[in-house]
């Protein structure tokens, strides 16, 4: 019974503090939907060099959100 209390307890300043994550969230899986966007159309293309890049955008939204969506 403590420890069910002890967790509710905490439970308040944890979801805060999801709450203030949220928009870094929101804007890394952007960037990593436009990126990947971005190298399916570049790959579509033929554009090898610009698919690097593009995936490189793409990785890095992806890596700056993967541990909230995972």
């Amino acid at each position: 019974m403590l420890v069910v209390r002890a967790g509710r307890a905490n439970a308040a300043p944890l979801d805060e503090a999801a709450e203030r994550y949220r928009p870094y969230v929101i804007k890394g899986i952007g960037e990593a939907l436009a990126g990947a966007r971005d190298l399916r159309g570049r790959i579509a293309a033929k554009d090898i060099a610009g698919a690097r890049k593009a995936w490189i955008s793409a990785r890095a939204g992806w890596e700056r959100s993967e541990v909230f969506t995972a």
